[in-house]
């Protein structure tokens, strides 16, 4: 044996004994992997959920439905639960704007708050069923003005972001040109400077 082979033989050795625990480690752990698979009945590779005592959930049934929807219908009656879905229904829209608008696009936190606050009473008033259309139309009247002047706003507000993007990119060719002329006027002067040095020399 070469020297060169009894030191490979010692390097793979010494790598053999600092690798063995976490070796011996994998082992004991595929050891417990399928000792858990065959709990399972997972070690056939088919997984078989009634072997495993997994059922299905269950459908609701039609008791539990209405209950859902009472429970739904108190919570939106109640002002904190219908400030709560305004809220949610604000915040929906202004990520709508924000994705298909501009992503700068945000709404005013006081007018945010104003639209919740008229738009609330308009849930409150229909959350528990559909109510004839000869009714009171103050909070619908109320609700449709706040989203309209809402929308109205958002919609000029991101009008201005787009104008004040496509004009920092006109802007930016603009610099990027008069530096590009300022380059070539420095070079054109450089030439005319050089001989009047020699001359003066």
């Amino acid at each position: 044996m070469t020297d060169k082979s009894i030191e490979q033989q010692a390097e793979q050795a010494a790598l053999n004994e600092e690798f063995k625990p976490s070796i011996e480690d994998e082992i004991n752990r595929e050891d417990e992997v399928q000792a858990m698979a065959k709990a399972l009945g997972l070690d056939d590779g088919d997984f078989d959920p009634k072997a495993a005592g997994v059922e299905d959930a269950k459908p609701l049934t039609q008791e539990q439905k209405e209950a859902q929807q009472a429970e739904l219908v108190k919570e939106l009656k109640s002002e904190e639960g219908s400030l709560f879905a305004a809220t949610k229904f604000l915040g929906s829209l202004e990520f709508m704007f924000k994705r298909f608008g501009h992503h700068k696009f945000s709404i005013n936190p006081v007018e945010k708050q104003e639209t919740i606050k008229a738009v609330a009473p308009a849930i409150q008033k229909y959350s528990g069923s559909l109510v004839s259309m000869m009714g009171d139309y103050e909070a619908e009247v109320m609700a449709a003005l706040a989203v309209g002047s809402l929308t109205y706003g958002s919609v000029s507000q991101i009008k201005k972001l787009k104008a004040m993007d496509k004009e920092k990119v006109v802007n930016t060719d603009e610099t990027t040109a008069t530096d590009e002329q300022k380059a070539q006027n420095s070079e054109q002067q450089q030439p005319e400077t050089a001989p009047e040095q020699t001359k003066a020399a």
